[in-house]
């Protein structure tokens, strides 16, 4: 009869085959039920590694593991609950999936490592350095992601719960690269974390859809090229209403409108002197070569409101983006 073995599965369906560690199902390293507190393990961690033991999923938790060199290691579904990883290495290491729950990350060094999936809930950064870690597509935190999910399912109750985490999970390194002079990486989590306030407003409220809208005008002032989409669109938009409405000339006359009778000539030249008045119109200048007639008196000075909003927006998140910092 073959000796029992852990039955820990690595992400790859091999099993870790270790002896078990006295009644568990689970060798030393893998059995849930320990608490590392009372373990002097970091040497023996150190060993493993060193060993070519392979670390994935190993049961850490509570672990005083502060300073531990750890660089280019795959430590994915690691489990580091309130660990002390205090000064600890992690450069370039695989740390997908892992628990990282009210961990101590002070001083910590995870830049290049991969932190795709984990628990970052509660975690104390402090000064952990994470430049270039990948947090996963758009800088997206797995409790995000679960909030996505219970939210398709109905869940709401659930859904505003991972929202909420996942905003101080934002937050925390929000404050992490702002207080260390990172203003380009805070800015990231900034805008995660204002898109998550955002998902626990109630619905079809005021503030929701004006943060809906400052999110699709300028990021949240993250983003400065959303404000020139929004300009153009308004530009654009409006060229087409002027088009409509005609406008004359100082020298007398009129463009005429657009109309399907008018060959594709005459209405490009309509469209080329509309699109001209509404540039105009919407940075204020106006010349005064061309005038609105009609209703389309009161879609310039719509516009007219839109462009001093807008350039003034613009202004203000240009200086927030790249000047304020």
């Amino acid at each position: 009869m073959s000796e029992a073995v852990c039955k820990y599965q690595f992400r790859d369906k091999k099993s870790c085959g270790e002896p078990l560690a006295g009644n568990s199902e689970y060798c030393f390293w893998h059995d849930p039920n320990l608490d590392r507190a009372s373990d002097d393990i970091k040497k023996r961690l150190e060993e493993a590694n060193k060993n070519g033991k392979r670390l994935e999923g190993f049961n850490l938790q509570h672990a005083n593991l502060a300073g531990v060199n750890l660089t280019y290691v795959n430590l994915a579904d690691v489990n580091f609950k309130r660990a002390n990883l205090r000064g600890a290495h992690f450069f370039g290491a695989d740390v997908s999936g892992a628990n990282l729950f009210k961990a101590n990350l002070d001083g910590a060094n995870f830049k290049e490592s991969n932190l795709v999936d984990a628990e970052l809930l509660g975690a104390r950064f402090g000064d952990a350095s994470m430049e270039n870690a990948n947090f996963g597509n758009n800088f997206i935190v797995k409790n995000e992601i679960e909030g996505n999910i219970a939210s398709r399912a109905n869940d709401f109750e659930k859904a505003n719960e991972k929202y909420f985490e996942a905003y101080e999970v934002y937050l925390n390194i929000k404050n992490n690269f702002r207080n260390r002079g990172l203003t380009e990486y805070a800015g990231k989590f900034f805008y995660r974390e204002m898109i998550m306030q955002r998902r626990l407003l109630p619905s079809f409220s005021g503030e929701k859809l004006w943060s809906s809208f400052m999110d699709f005008a300028t990021g949240y002032g993250e983003k400065p090229h959303r404000i020139v989409r929004l300009s153009l669109m308004i530009i654009f938009g409006f060229m087409v209403i002027f088009g409509l409405t005609g406008l004359a000339y100082s020298t007398g006359g009129t463009t005429g409108v657009l109309s399907s009778s008018l060959s594709v000539l005459e209405n490009l030249t309509i469209l080329y002197d509309t699109l001209y008045f509404s540039i105009i119109t919407f940075t204020t200048v106006g010349y005064g070569d061309l005038a609105p007639i009609g209703v389309g008196k009161i879609f310039a000075g719509i516009e007219s409101i839109c462009g001093y909003f807008v350039l003034t927006l613009f202004v203000f998140t240009i200086f927030k983006r790249y000047m304020s910092n």
